[in-house]
């Protein structure tokens, strides 16, 4: 029985281990996207475009504390992953001058479900994952992007995130992907 317990423990602390692991590798995405954004700002800077510039600074700064606040929590609210997948989307389409433009669709969410948690970067890293390479399209394009939307929908213990729109090079569909809730429906 004691081996058991051992065991147990062990499985335990791997499967901690690998949650550690993704969001290591999460956090060092994160970073090469970060130096691509301080290098916008600063290209603001030089270019006399102050307040754009201070507008940005604030959106990322808004950005980078909901990203650590999800850091250190295992849990988080829908509610606060949706304000987190609004803020990074805001923060592309200043970076790109509106080039790049994604709105959330989240209406067809109640409170109690908004209220209901999810695992921490679960999300947020999707959607940028998924909207990145088009945020980098954008960024070298002078032409305006196709507007897309994100459309988020709950179901049973599922919440569902799907980009709505054509993507800009291949004109397929882009992605969709689920997401299990945390926590009672009621």
């Amino acid at each position: 029985q004691h081996q058991l317990q051992k065991l147990h423990e062990r499985e335990i602390l791997d499967v901690q281990l690998a949650k550690m692991n993704q969001s290591q590798q999460i956090l060092n995405r994160y970073g090469e996207h970060f130096k691509r954004v301080l290098m916008t700002i600063e290209n603001h800077l030089i270019y006399g475009e102050h307040e754009h510039a201070e507008r940005v600074i604030t959106v990322f700064s808004r950005h980078l504390r909901q990203l650590l606040h999800e850091g250190s929590t295992p849990f988080l609210a829908l509610r606060q992953s949706i304000e987190h997948i609004k803020t990074h989307l805001e923060l592309m389409t200043l970076l790109t001058g509106n080039r790049f433009m994604c709105d959330v669709d989240d209406d067809m969410l109640d409170d109690a479900t908004r209220n209901r948690c999810t695992e921490r970067f679960q999300l947020s890293p999707w959607v940028e994952e998924c909207m990145w390479p088009y945020f980098g399209h954008a960024e070298r394009s002078l032409k305006e992007m196709s507007p897309l939307t994100l459309v988020i929908d709950a179901a049973d213990d599922e919440v569902s995130l799907e980009f709505v729109g054509l993507a800009p090079s291949t004109g397929k569909s882009l992605p969709k992907q689920m997401f299990r809730l945390l926590g009672s429906s009621q």
